[in-house]
């Protein structure tokens, strides 16, 4: 919101004096780029603002040949400014000019989060932002009905309205996609705030700088503060903490402990101490540490560097980030992985299993370290063996072959049809799918698809997955409890057999239901094949 606030000063200023094209493109573009180097999702909604803005002040100008003329001058230099930073950054990143590996990752984050992350919008979220939209968008048409294109205040300028609106719209997809009440709240926060910078411009505007000015800056705060349930917006929040008055020493309230600057549970302090404890003393400072499947405070904690090339472990999903990824970890070689057991140590992101989410970084982490000591329950210290890699062998057999289904009936599940005998110490189900959108689920989310698999003593494993829409997916299940894929990390092999599921599966189908009201319904859904596989050694 910062950049879009920007952006529309320096291209309105432009427009009133025509002059100054060069140091405002400058300035748009090195906004744009820093935006880039604080995140993904930030660089994307900075470059939008630049482009929104540029195409409304064109719009705005039809009648002006000299402006128009300026603008497209603007747009071309910021254009090329962008562009140079861009291979400055490469240089920096790699050595290398046209290394845009940065950009391609950055492209890869901010595609791969709308379907990998989508969660559900529920009451009462949904009707706080279907209502707060409408208020806002209402207000927005009635400030359009009394615009002024020579008010002194840019709220009152035709530029500032229709990028603002379109601007509020597209930072909307953040509570679209991931609609839990944080992201919600993050996702109106750019239409909440730039509403009431309207109201706060519509004063009478013979009032002194002071009063046109001050009150806007204070609606500002205080919707920042009074908006939503971030805990760290929250009122009582901000008036309890003692901001200037953080922990130096080992004096903590009562009933809790002081690791790092910070008070903790006595829980939580704990399994933090004891686990960068024994990092500490099992590598050495200079080397670095694998996590799984996403904990990096405990790297964090310990002085250790993290391995891997996507910093956020838990948004890599599909084969780029996850080669992404996988490529860091080979390079780095860390002689220490810190693996957290599902139900035990970590969560489950939306229900998903961590070997479900990231199967290659799994069997990689599998084929190169072998368990050494667990410092605390369900957190295991691992130690890496290359000589696993060259014993690791798998077998594969196919269970199902082609099928392709282009009616998908809403509530009922695919019927994959009859499995053969399940193989003696079947392990992982492997299932070769694409799932087909339309192409509007990219303003949108996809469906959850879960995969019912059915044992032969009657019982069902619901295994909720991801599949990147359009596109061909390779989907693993462990149809056992997760808990015994700490077997996979044994050094005698024949644990790894024995983790493989006592009890024979007889049934597959699929479900793809709405995540919620925001789903976009999958056109058809084309499977390759579905394997069982096992590992060897």
């Amino acid at each position: 919101m910062c950049a879009f606030s920007v952006i529309t000063i320096l291209v309105q200023r432009l427009c009133d004096v025509l002059s100054g094209v060069t140091w405002r493109a400058a300035a748009a573009s090195i906004i744009v780029i820093l935006s880039f180097l604080f995140s993904a999702d930030c660089g994307v909604y900075s470059l939008a603002a630049l482009g929104i803005t540029i195409i409304v002040a064109l719009f705005c100008s039809t009648r002006e040949p000299i402006e128009r003329k300026a603008l497209f001058k603007f747009g071309a230099l910021a254009g090329a400014f962008i562009f140079l930073a861009a291979l400055a950054v490469n240089f920096f990143m790699s050595g290398a000019l046209f290394d845009f590996r940065f950009w391609h990752d950055v492209r890869e984050v901010a595609a791969t989060y709308r379907w990998a992350m989508a969660s559900s919008m529920q009451d009462p979220a949904r009707t706080w932002f279907v209502a707060t939209t409408a208020v806002c968008v209402l207000i927005f048409l009635v400030a359009w009905l009394w615009r002024d294109p020579h008010s002194p205040y840019i709220t009152r300028r035709p530029l500032f309205l229709q990028g603002a609106l379109l601007f509020s719209v597209l930072s909307l997809q953040t509570g679209v996609i991931r609609s839990d009440w944080e992201h919600v709240t993050l996702g109106l926060f750019t239409i909440i705030s730039l509403t009431a910078a309207i109201l706060i411009g519509s004063t009478n505007e013979s009032a002194g700088r002071a009063r046109s000015y001050v009150p806007g800056y204070l609606a500002l705060a205080l919707t920042a503060i009074f908006t939503g349930p971030l805990p760290l917006l929250n009122s009582s929040t901000l008036l309890m903490a003692d901001w200037k008055h953080l922990p130096k020493d080992a004096s903590c309230p009562a009933g809790m402990y002081f690791v790092d600057q910070a008070c903790f549970k006595q829980g939580d302090f704990l399994k933090l101490r004891s686990v960068s404890s024994s990092v500490q003393s099992g590598v050495a400072g200079s080397d670095p540490i694998a996590i799984f499947p996403y904990e990096n405070i405990y790297g964090v904690l310990a002085r250790r560097r993290i391995a891997g090339g996507v910093v956020q472990n838990y948004v890599v999903a599909g084969n780029y980030l996850s080669d992404r990824h996988l490529a860091g970890l080979a390079q780095d070689k860390p002689p220490l992985l810190i693996y957290s057991m599902d139900g035990v140590a970590t969560l489950r992101l939306d229900g998903l299993s961590n070997f479900t989410r990231t199967p290659q970084i799994w069997f990689y982490l599998q084929q190169h370290y072998k368990e050494e000591s667990e410092p605390a329950p369900g957190i295991l210290l691992m130690r890496r063996d290359d000589l696993r890699a060259a014993k690791w062998s798998s077998h594969a057999m196919k269970l199902i072959g082609s099928q392709q289904i282009d009616t998908l009936q809403e509530g009922l599940p695919i019927d994959l049809g009859p499995l053969p005998r399940w193989p003696d110490h079947g392990q992982f189900l492997k299932l070769d799918l694409t799932v087909r959108y339309p192409l509007w689920w990219h303003l949108l989310k996809p469906c959850r698809l879960t995969v019912d698999v059915a044992l032969a003593d009657g019982t069902h494993k619901l295994a909720v997955a991801l599949a990147e829409p359009n596109k061909e997916t390779e989907v693993w299940i462990y149809p056992g409890e997760e808990a015994q894929l700490r077997n996979y990390f044994s050094g005698n092999s024949g644990d790894w057999r024995g983790a493989a599921p006592p009890i024979p599966i007889s049934h597959i189908a699929l479900w793809l239901d709405p995540i919620d009201w925001l789903s976009v319904k999958p056109t058809g859904i084309a499977i390759r094949d579905v394997q069982v596989v096992q590992i060897l050694g």
